[in-house]
């Protein structure tokens, strides 16, 4: 009896250490890390307050294909944010990415050729991140590159009329005034108005909100006018819900419909 309980405590105690040896998602690698496509179910890396994640990511219409991709680890459809090989899917099956020795990261397919790189090789890079903001970073002590060199090309993440704030390296999100979330727990449900549209010029009103890049959805195009004269642009079409005009001078005037508030994200504001 006594040689049973000790076998039984000594198999558990193994099956502790299987369970603990187990690979867990790292925010950065070192140079020589590399995954195997078929290991797409674990990411490649994951951020540190585990809002992003990048690795391979399957195609959700094809079968057998695969990109090397960050994206969004709260929603239901994993939303992606990046991805390299947009145009050159890989195999599902002996394709890898690698973060080489060299400071160069790759990714291959199955018959060992090229597909994409961020051509960084014979850099002093060392690590590769993932940071919080979803941007995924080579650097050492200066970033040698970026996927995402401009933040604000995110677009989405906060979800249908959702404001994604970048302070620095971190993003925020928020909905748009007289909004609020769908969803208090996930961010990517988006927002839902308080109000009721309507196409009356008498009860609407603009709400300025600076710095804001309306992305997409334009019902028109117009350049050299005025502030004033766009606005009244969008009030004369119903389904015009807002719209982006850029005081540079130039006076573009971007009118947007209702599904414009899809994405929008701001950068660095104070």
């Amino acid at each position: 009896m006594k040689n049973s309980f000790l076998f039984i405590i000594l198999l558990q105690f193994f099956s502790i250490l299987l369970i603990s040896s187990k690979a867990q998602p790292q925010s950065s690698l070192n140079k020589g890390s590399s995954q195997l496509v078929e290991h797409y179910d674990q990411p490649f890396l994951v951020s540190q307050d585990g809002t992003f994640a990048c690795g391979f990511y399957p195609d959700p219409v094809g079968v057998n294909v695969f990109y090397f991709s960050i994206w969004l680890t709260n929603s239901i459809e994993k939303t992606v944010a990046w991805t390299a090989n947009r145009d050159s899917p890989v195999n599902g099956h002996g394709s890898k990415i690698k973060f080489g020795r060299d400071g160069n990261l790759f990714l291959r397919d199955f018959n060992g050729s090229e597909v994409w790189s961020t051509s960084t090789g014979g850099s002093s890079a060392s690590t590769i991140s993932l940071h919080d903001s979803g941007n995924l970073v080579i650097n050492d002590r200066k970033v040698s590159w970026e996927a995402l060199p401009e933040l604000c090309q995110v677009h989405g993440l906060c979800g249908e009329n959702g404001i994604c704030d970048y302070l620095g390296d971190q993003m925020r999100c928020s909905c748009l005034p007289g909004y609020e979330m769908k969803n208090p727990n996930n961010w990517n449900e988006g927002c839902r108005p308080k109000f009721t549209y309507s196409c009356n010029k008498i009860q609407s009103r603009f709400v300025q909100i600076p710095q804001v890049d309306f992305y997409g959805f334009d019902l028109a195009y117009k350049e050299k006018i005025s502030y004033d004269d766009c606005e009244q642009l969008c009030l004369q079409n119903c389904t015009c819900t807002g719209f982006s005009y850029r005081l540079t001078g130039a006076g573009f005037c971007y009118p947007k419909e209702i599904e414009m508030y899809l994405n929008q994200s701001r950068k660095d504001i104070r």
